[in-house]
């Protein structure tokens, strides 16, 4: 199940668990290597798992995410791990005049997404290029499955609310449970090893709780359809 939230500066779009029972069996280890960080960089740095763009349909959740980044109507956002931009290019016949920019660690998808989409701002930076931006830089900021394969997330997410003036969107994969992945349930209901490098986080208790953020809208949409 993947959770979309919205944050206003002062709140969260944060996940809402449901009922354990009604989630993927998973197994996963609260004890979370201090070196993931960098070892999951080189790893996506170089990844080609996920498509650099949709097919004619659009799945649940992208199109979730586009309605309620455009129900707003911002004139700047920020895509924090966008791949080659495909989230942003969705994004663009409801924003047309916004400025749609987009940060990724991975150059080759970069590339790709400058080709492909030159109406957006695509760049190759990570989480040290986030301080760099001044307060209240971006209306809307947003983030798709780029958080759960973050072992912390305590600097990156304030860093996240100080440039963001509007709202913040999260579409993360989440559970009952936190820590590192170590088995999840495949489509034929078998638990076998978890994605490389992915996490589940309370993200609840860690914007709303720990930074005082205010959740406007939770919901759920599932991530296969």
């Amino acid at each position: 199940t993947s959770h979309a939230g919205v944050i206003d500066r002062r709140g969260m779009f944060a996940p809402m668990v449901r009922d354990a029972a009604d989630l993927p069996r998973v197994e996963v280890d609260p004890v979370i290597d201090p070196h993931d960080g960098e070892r999951a960089k080189a790893w996506y740095k170089d990844s080609s798992v996920q498509p650099l763009d949709y097919g004619a349909d659009l799945p649940a959740y992208v199109r979730l995410l586009r309605d309620t980044i455009a129900s707003v109507q911002p004139a700047s956002v920020l895509e924090f791990g966008c791949n080659g931009g495909r989230n942003l290019n969705v994004l663009r016949p409801v924003l047309p005049a916004a400025r749609l920019v987009g940060y990724d660690l991975n150059p080759k998808a970069i590339a790709w997404g400058k080709e492909r989409f030159p109406g957006l701002d695509l760049q190759v930076a990570d989480e040290r290029t986030l301080p760099q931006l001044a307060d209240d830089t971006f209306d809307v900021t947003f983030t798709v499955s780029v958080l759960d394969h973050m072992h912390r997330l305590g600097d990156i997410a304030r860093t996240l609310l100080r440039i963001t003036s509007g709202y913040l969107v999260l579409v993360e994969i989440v559970h009952e449970r936190t820590g590192r992945i170590t088995k999840m349930t495949n489509a034929a209901g078998q638990l076998v090893d978890g994605y490389p490098f992915s996490y589940f986080h309370d993200y609840r208790a860690l914007f709303e709780r720990e930074l005082g953020c205010l959740c406007v809208a939770d919901c759920y949409a599932p991530v296969a359809k």
